[in-house]
């Protein structure tokens, strides 16, 4: 790969893949030919030093042991040294315990468990066959595997779902001492009640509330993907609904492929991608720097800034904008703020 980099007709570095596995009106074989020829077309144009990869799984795919092996295989053939984190993830139906052993052999050293509720009555209001017994089961197999690295990822405003129901979520997830742990809306409501139920509870055991949904035991166990997605790095995104965001030499471009495979792409105009700056580095507790292009866009959005900061839902500390603890708590509607501004 490295013999051949000169000769690639892009000169873009791609460090961050996602692959999106669903069978949307195909079967496996239908989705593998598909995702090949777009994979062998990534490698033959683009610098790749793959440092996170991310493969997302719709709930509807069950990966037999011989499919799993044929795409990571295929996968890590643009495996190297700088890979940090490789994660997979798994729910209802996904896979077997089986191929949680094809999994450790290529690689993957994140698993990213997609329960929703722990509560079977509302879990099989979504799926009768889900039932959470099966991938509590799987579970407890990974970790016998030394699979140590994992997210739980839950729901609330689950239909159906009480305050009770989501304080036992929350006291039963702690019981597997997972060291990430995500949260968010099965809806497009933000009940800030609940949502301030299960940021108190988690800071309450240590869990350091890091990005918008997410929660983390140590900055070591912070989501390198996620991070490497709102701090706007190079992604590279395969499969159905799968997207990708570049900056290129002379423009910065979003791209998506559809449910056929077919990709569009558009350019960012300045102010959007300024936008897209400043919305996404919010969801960062920590916020973003004001140096380099940030602080262009920082100067473009200053009016709507700074009402945000007399507000108080917005704050700068150490050169860095960031969102108040209030704000943080209302930042859908401040990030909203910025977008109609």
């Amino acid at each position: 790969m490295k013999t051949q980099e000169k000769n690639k007709p892009n000169q873009t570095t791609i460090e961050h893949l996602f692959i999106n596995i669903t069978l949307i009106n195909q079967s496996f074989d239908g989705y593998f030919s598909c995702f090949q020829n777009q994979f062998f077309k990534l490698k033959n144009d683009y610098h790749l030093a793959i440092k996170t990869i991310y493969i997302a799984t719709s709930d509807s795919i069950f990966l037999t042991n011989n499919q799993l092996v044929k795409i990571l295989s295929l996968i890590g053939s643009i495996i190297d040294n700088d890979l940090v984190e490789y994660s997979f993830e798994i729910g209802y139906q996904t896979l077997s315990a089986q191929e949680l052993k094809v999994l450790k052999t290529f690689g993957v050293n994140r698993l990213v468990w997609k329960i929703r509720t722990f509560n079977n009555n509302l879990l099989q209001q979504i799926d009768e066959k889900f039932n959470v017994n099966q991938i509590l089961s799987l579970i407890s197999a990974s970790l016998a595997l030394d699979f140590n690295n994992s997210s739980f990822d839950l729901e609330y405003n689950l239909s159906g779902q009480t305050e009770v129901d989501l304080v036992n979520d929350l006291e039963f997830v702690l019981s597997w001492h997972p060291k990430h742990i995500s949260y968010q809306s099965a809806t497009n409501h933000h009940n800030l009640t609940n949502k301030n139920l299960i940021t108190q509870f988690l800071d309450h055991h240590n869990y350091d509330n890091y990005e918008c949904f997410s929660f983390a035991l140590t900055k070591n166990n912070y989501s390198q993907h996620t991070l490497a997605y709102l701090q706007l790095k190079n992604w590279f995104g395969l499969g159905p609904n799968a997207g990708s965001f570049m900056i290129l030499k002379d423009k910065v471009i979003t791209s998506n492929y559809d449910h056929n495979w077919q990709k569009k792409t558009k350019i960012l105009t300045k102010n959007q991608y300024y936008q897209l700056l400043i919305t996404q580095g919010l969801m960062l507790k920590s916020g973003f720097s004001l140096t380099g292009t940030k602080l262009l866009a920082y100067k473009k959005y200053l009016p709507v800034i700074n009402k945000l900061i007399n507000d108080y839902q917005l704050e700068i500390n150490d050169n860095f904008l960031m969102a108040t603890n209030q704000g943080w708590i209302l930042l859908n509607q401040v990030l909203l703020d910025i977008i109609n501004r």
